[in-house]
């Protein structure tokens, strides 16, 4: 087969925009392999060949191949998708473009879609494959670069979360964060406010990704910004919501929970903003309370009212805060994670620390699951309180407190 000069040129037109790398031709057929060469090394390509699969993947794993053109029929019917198998298996990155000389099946597609491999049918047209292999180089720098503002990304998010869980003796914190992406919109964060003051908050994003985990970060450099001008957690709440809806200029918006815990008088104040109600279990009577008083979400009613509520935390009262990605894990028969089961951790292990009743309830999710891929970002934290308030002879002011 001939290459015409004048689709070469034609094709060659954008040559200076492409990085030349190495290409891997393989094909039983000496002409097809010719006819190939031709065409890539006039484009400026460097290019090796092969007649058999198994020959092309000892090539393979001794050269720096770029690209892998081959046919889907060789030794055998299937020797090209074979290779292909044998290839992602070693370099999953490599770029591949698949050549049959018939319409491709079903399978061959579906096998073509599962393994991100380009396709192209006989005869071969020097313009189409021009244009295939650009595409395809083209395709995958989008990727590369995505992968790697993703990877930037997740990192700056990952730098954004505490490092270590404030230190007071009065208090025992576990918390943890699992997104089911590479980065998510699950975060929290702690302050410490001085004086015995503890500020902290679970947030949930709605959706996944760069733009939801920015909006995460938003709220945490805004809600630090308040924390330090403003008096009283409902309005640090308020500004906080005011910011979001007037300065993001985005679609979307978060639940979220915010408390502050004061050490000394064991006040815990808290407004809920649409989230899922923590739980708060009473280490006295062995009953569970709701969080639920507060206001609407983050980031919809610029002009939305929040609600301060208070209430006493006594010694051996554990709070959990989490995000609905704990309770909306399904195992094989579609059932979730349910409260109850949490309930039930909580009050089986009332008496161990912090990190080992959040280990248990991580433990029990991933055995609820049973090899079902994790379905939301994941994020909780639980706070134990290990001893009474300062002043132990104001039990009485219990009754007074808002709740």
């Amino acid at each position: 087969m001939q290459v015409r000069s004048e689709a070469l040129m034609e094709a060659a037109n954008h040559i200076s925009s492409i990085r030349p790398f190495k290409i891997l031709i393989v094909d039983d057929e000496a002409y097809i392999i010719d006819f190939l060469k031709e065409a890539l090394l006039f484009w400026g390509y460097e290019v090796l060949s092969a007649f058999t699969a198994q020959e092309a993947f000892e090539i393979i794993k001794t050269n720096d191949i770029s690209l892998l053109i081959t046919d889907i029929k060789m030794e055998a019917a299937d020797s090209g998708l074979r290779l292909i198998e044998d290839v992602k298996a070693l370099f999953p990155d490599m770029l591949i473009i698949l050549v049959t000389g018939s319409f491709a099946d079903d399978n061959t597609m579906r096998f073509c879609e599962m393994n991100s491999v380009s396709f192209l049918q006989k005869p071969i047209r020097a313009n189409e494959l021009k244009i295939l292999i650009n595409n395809t180089f083209c395709q995958h720098q989008k990727e590369t670069e995505l992968k790697s503002d993703i990877d930037a990304a997740k990192k700056i998010i990952e730098n954004t979360f505490p490092k270590k869980h404030p230190e007071n003796s009065k208090i025992d914190i576990f918390s943890i964060y699992r997104p089911v992406y590479d980065i998510g919109g699950d975060f929290y964060d702690f302050i410490d406010l001085g004086n015995g003051k503890l500020l902290f908050y679970l947030c949930d994003v709605q959706g996944h990704g760069i733009h939801a985990a920015i909006f995460a970060n938003t709220i945490r450099i805004f809600l630090r910004a308040f924390a330090e001008t403003t008096e009283g957690l409902d309005n640090i709440v308020k500004r906080l919501n005011g910011s979001m809806c007037a300065e993001t200029h985005s679609n979307l918006m978060a639940t979220a929970f915010f408390a502050c815990y004061d050490t000394e008088s064991g006040i815990l104040s808290f407004v809920n903003a649409g989230h899922e109600p923590p739980l708060l279990y009473r280490a006295a009577s062995g009953s569970f309370d709701r969080l639920e008083s507060g206001g609407t979400i983050i980031g919809i009613f610029e002009s939305a009212e929040y609600r301060m509520c208070q209430t006493i935390l006594e010694q051996g009262d554990i709070l959990f805060l989490y995000t609905d990605g704990v309770c909306d894990n399904y195992n094989i028969n579609f059932q979730n994670f349910s409260i109850e089961k949490i309930n039930e951790i909580i009050t089986v292990n009332k008496n161990e620390n912090s990190q080992h009743i959040g280990r248990q309830i991580l433990n029990r999710i991933q055995k609820h699951l049973g090899g079902n891929p994790q379905h939301d970002d994941l994020a909780f934290i639980l706070l134990k309180i290990n001893s009474c308030r300062a002043d132990n002879d104001n039990n009485n002011d219990k009754d007074k407190v808002k709740f």
